[in-house]
């Protein structure tokens, strides 16, 4: 990909469905994949924007400050904060 996906593009034509379960609506979880430098982020925060649904990224959850990965136990907890 030369540069940064185009949400609008992607999305051009389609309308967030939310699935009803006794008179609640709910969007379901969107998982955006794929090989570092790909765009994920970018592609992910502007699609949660379109869709109006928060935007979480794990990468931040899961790094700390000096680049180490933080323990299990600390990212399930910051995981589990934020969704």
């Amino acid at each position: 990909m030369s540069g940064a996906p185009d949400v609008q593009s992607f999305t051009k034509g389609h309308q967030a469905r939310s699935v009803s379960s006794r008179g609640r609506s709910y969007l379901k979880r969107v998982v955006v994949v794929g090989v570092s430098g790909s765009w994920k982020t970018t592609m992910g925060a502007g699609l949660a924007e379109k869709l109006g649904v928060p935007h979480v990224e794990l990468d931040a959850l899961n790094w700390e400050s000096n680049l180490e990965m933080a323990p299990d136990e600390v990212f399930r907890e910051r995981v589990s904060s934020a969704i």
